[in-house]
């Protein structure tokens, strides 16, 4: 085996992301030190980073949600203390500029061209390029990858979030009444996500 690549960042590299065809992987990079975050993107046809690394007005409360094509999207956070509610913007990477920004929205699925998911409890479609609402006979649906599983999301007082919270409480887990708990199940494990208010908010797998 050949090394193609390698490199010291100033920081955790907290998250890798898949652009959603393989074109390139964008890295987000968290400095606990300055409390910023910093996102390269790498091109493996070049085995190199791109020269100058994406900078967000957020510099801190800030991920990656989505890559498709030469668009990242990206989630901040409204509120440093939910985690569940937030803000999201595209940045083109060829341009540099922000091709859109959208709030109060959830989304559920990932497409090459599009996202969907829901706006003030109404289902919502929008065009991954420039936001903009699609129709639905207009999607290019998303190549399944069978090997993947899901959890499920159980918000706050629903009858299952109250089951596998009592279950937690059991445990001794101290999981937060607050907030939303992932839940998945396999043949030989339960695996469970959940939020854990310390000095800070922790979320614990």
């Amino acid at each position: 085996m050949q090394k193609n690549f390698s490199h010291v960042f100033e920081g955790k590299i907290w998250n890798i992301e898949s652009e959603i065809n393989g074109a390139y992987l964008v890295i987000e990079v968290r400095n606990e030190n300055t409390f910023e975050t910093s996102f390269f993107v790498y091109d493996p046809r070049r085995s190199a980073l791109s020269p100058n690394f994406l900078t967000l007005d957020e510099s801190w409360w800030v991920g990656i949600t989505h890559v498709a094509g030469d668009i990242i999207v990206f989630h901040t956070f409204q509120d440093a203390e939910n985690p569940q509610e937030k803000n999201y913007e595209a940045v083109n990477i060829k341009s540099g500029k922000v091709a859109w920004k959208m709030s109060e929205v959830s989304f559920t699925e990932y497409g090459s061209t599009y996202l969907r998911g829901f706006r003030q409890n109404e289902p919502v479609v929008i065009d991954v390029l420039n936001g903009e609402p699609l129709n639905e006979l207009d999607l290019i649906p998303t190549i399944e990858n069978n090997g993947l599983m899901y959890p499920f999301h159980y918000v706050p007082r629903s009858s299952y979030h109250n089951t596998v919270q009592a279950f937690l409480d059991s445990s001794g887990m101290n999981s937060d009444k607050a907030y939303g708990i992932d839940y998945l199940e396999t043949l030989e494990l339960v695996l469970i996500s959940f939020y854990y208010k310390n000095q800070g908010l922790e979320n614990r797998l």
